[in-house]
């Protein structure tokens, strides 16, 4: 079955006139996932083609892809950041899933679960990305650290979360301190993600407490100096 991607804008259009497209593509391929970024810029498109997958970027406005990647079977689940700056794509069949870089055509960083990859998504801020796999498990990983090196045996996955059965939907939030999947178990599992995200916690300081910081020590300074004048006076006498 071959599909045209069809998009309308609510912004460009009255209410009353939502059925009119702001662009229509002609068929790229069989599509099988698509998601729109927050900021309402670009668009990940997840497609099949004959024995072949592939992955489009683009800009809502502008019926080019920004960047195309072909894998070898078809790409399945994908999902977006909110700025568009970083995107996934499933292929199930390899049992894989690819994060790609806005500005990058290959992708730069991939995973491979036990078994078929089903879906995958990025919190709105792009620090987390998790997926879900036949293999029973649900991953969480840190975006931060996926460039840790396989051959050092660095950490990639921050959570491995295990179900009874096959792991089918995830879900993260904004700032990716909620995970939730859903299982072949019929069970829905709810986490609250406590890792350190490599982001200092600590309050920062503002100039106008360095300032008031400057102003205590100059004062404690101009004192100590009266004191000493004034031991010295005593002395003298």
């Amino acid at each position: 079955m071959w599909f045209n991607i069809i998009f309308a804008s609510y912004d460009r259009f009255n209410r009353s006139d939502l059925t009119t497209p702001l662009w229509e593509a002609l068929p790229l391929s069989n599509i099988l996932g698509i998601d729109i970024s927050a900021n309402d810029k670009y668009m990940v498109i997840g497609t099949e083609k004959a024995v072949y997958g592939y992955i489009y970027l683009m800009e809502l406005v502008n019926l080019n892809p920004l960047q195309v990647y072909q894998a070898d079977r078809a790409f399945s689940d994908v999902s977006i950041s909110a700025k568009g700056d970083y995107y996934l794509g499933t292929v199930p069949f390899e049992y894989t899933c690819h994060l790609f870089e806005k500005g990058k055509e290959s992708p730069v960083w991939n995973f491979t679960a036990g078994s078929q990859i089903e879906e995958v998504e990025i919190s709105d801020n792009g620090d987390f990305i998790g997926c879900g796999s036949y293999d029973n498990n649900s991953y969480l990983f840190n975006r931060q650290n996926i460039y840790a090196s396989i051959d050092k045996e660095e950490m990639f996955s921050l959570k491995r979360f295990e179900a009874n059965n096959c792991v089918y939907s995830v879900e993260i939030s904004e700032s990716g301190e909620y995970f939730a999947f859903t299982s072949r178990d019929n069970n829905i599992y709810m986490f609250h993600n406590d890792i350190e995200t490599g982001v200092s916690n600590q309050p920062s300081i503002s100039f106008g407490y360095f300032f008031l910081i400057f102003a205590c020590i100059g004062i404690a300074t101009v004192l100590l100096l009266k004191k000493d004048k004034i031991i010295s006076k005593s002395n003298k006498k």
